[in-house]
């Protein structure tokens, strides 16, 4: 890729003021209010001058008696487009997390249970796993904080902290008595919006959350453990997907798209449009995408390349339609201001604002109501373990399919299945020890399944078949 252009341009501001104040704090307050609109007016794409931003500022001051810099500067941004939005330190801080898909903390995916935190996940190289701590663990407490009855929110505030902080974690673990106590040094963790599965031996399927700064990187890693395998058609499913990273973007749409333009960045001054480049020129990868109404942004952006490239074919719904980049500039107030610098337009140069990404196969999922009557009848006398087999065993996992913790139902217990069950256990309070007995069969059988529903994934099955019958 010949050019790069980072979504997250983060830089402290100069600070002058444009009257004098009675005081410093004055000075630094309107000072920020003085750059702040002209940064507006020399970069923000759509237009806006300075005065026309300060007037807006005083109009709100006069109207509500409050000089409050983030209110004011929240009300600056007023009548700008839906992207450009001023943070408050707080809200800053949380845009951080999600952009950069990382967190200060030990690395840990927990869910609130019976005695503590339950452990769903732990996240690779973090310092939990480092330390030893495993999957289906519960944290009791973190320093000398008791977790158990708290919230997840909650819960967490004790585990998270500045990096290299320590902390000292309490856990339980099945089989063992005594509480196990880890002494853990906090540190930024990255976690990956990507994940994938094999859909048969030709076929793989790769879900992207969101466009993160990191994504890229995750995305490199998930097509080595696919090209390990000697699979080259793939679904790549961006529903829900609401964008992100335009550098790791265009990253992977260079992972996908032959040599040549893959975006196109239009800014406030025509001559400043930036062209983005693949430079693979040797693409190997049969592709369907599956996008709907959620599916934005920078994800929009390579949904679209990949059709306008011949590389991919679109199946779902058709697209939000965000086109525009936005730049994020840091006050020293601790606050920031996100703005709209840009438009973009998709390796054919689509006008994905104006226009949105239509797929080439629009498919509708659809909704099927439960009946129990459809399931095996569960077996209350049995207690299962790994190596059971029969109907009991297939009526256990047919209620987990249904309930989303697993993929498909057979006879046979294997580590999945018991997979399945800790994590059902975890999210529904009941600890997560490996055992299925009466009380959890019990549970199971407790739920009222004919007022659920469940979605029947026919954009999935639709962009699968296609790739079936493409020659392999």
């Amino acid at each position: 890729m010949r050019k790069r252009l980072s979504v997250l341009i983060v830089t402290v501001f100069l600070i002058f003021a444009f009257f004098v104040p009675a005081n410093a704090a004055e000075l630094d307050e309107f000072s920020i209010v003085n750059q702040v609109s002209f940064f507006v007016e020399q970069s923000y794409k759509f237009g806006a001058t300075s005065v026309q931003l300060k007037n807006k500022a005083l109009e709100y001051m006069l109207s509500t008696g409050d000089t409050s810099l983030d209110n004011v500067l929240d009300a600056m941004f007023k009548g700008l487009d839906d992207y450009s939005v001023y943070f408050t330190e707080e809200e800053y801080k949380a845009f951080l997390g999600d952009v950069n898909s990382s967190l200060c903390g030990i690395g840990v995916s927990v869910v609130a249970g019976r005695e503590g935190m339950a452990v769903i996940e732990v996240i690779p190289f973090s310092p939990a796993e480092k330390a030893g701590i495993k999957m289906y663990d519960t944290i009791v407490s973190a320093g000398d904080i008791n977790l158990a009855g708290m919230t997840v929110s909650d819960a967490t505030k004790y585990m998270k902290g500045i990096a290299g902080t320590s902390v000292k974690i309490g856990v339980k673990r099945y089989g063992t008595e005594d509480v196990i106590y880890f002494d853990i040094v906090r540190a930024n963790v990255e976690i990956s919006p990507i994940s994938w599965r094999k859909l048969d031996d030709e076929t793989a399927y790769i879900s992207i959350s969101t466009l993160t700064a990191n994504a890229d990187v995750f995305m490199k890693e998930a097509l080595k453990e696919i090209d390990a395998l000697g699979i080259e058609k793939i679904v790549l499913d961006l529903r829900d997907n609401p964008g992100g990273n335009i550098v790791s973007t265009v990253n992977i749409c260079e992972m996908f798209m032959p040599e040549g333009p893959v975006a196109y960045v239009d800014y406030k001054d025509p001559a400043k449009m930036e062209t983005y480049y693949s430079e693979n020129k040797n693409p190997k990868y049969s592709l369907a995408v599956l996008i709907n109404g959620n599916t934005a942004s920078g994800a929009e952006l390579l949904s679209g390349g990949l059709q306008d490239t011949k590389r991919g074919v679109i199946f779902g719904e058709t697209s939000f339609g965000k086109g525009t980049v936005q730049t994020v500039k840091e006050l020293v107030n601790g606050g920031a201001i996100k703005l709209t610098i840009a438009k973009y337009y998709t390796a054919g140069k689509q006008d994905v604002a104006k226009d949105k990404i239509v797929p080439d196969f629009e498919v509708k999922n659809s909704y099927k109501q439960l009946r129990e009557e459809t399931f095996n009848p569960l077996d209350f006398e049995t207690e299962f373990k790994v190596g059971s087999k029969g109907r009991g065993v297939l009526a256990i996992e047919e209620r987990l399919v249904v309930l989303g913790y697993m993929e498909e139902a057979d006879e046979s217990f294997t580590e999945e299945t018991m997979d399945a069950v800790r994590r059902f256990k975890a999210y529904n309070g009941m600890g997560t020890e490996p055992v299925v007995n009466f009380d959890f069969i019990a549970f199971i059988n407790n739920i009222e399944y004919d007022k659920q529903y469940i979605e029947v994934d026919r954009q999935l099955e639709a962009a699968h078949n296609y790739l079936k019958g493409l020659e392999g």
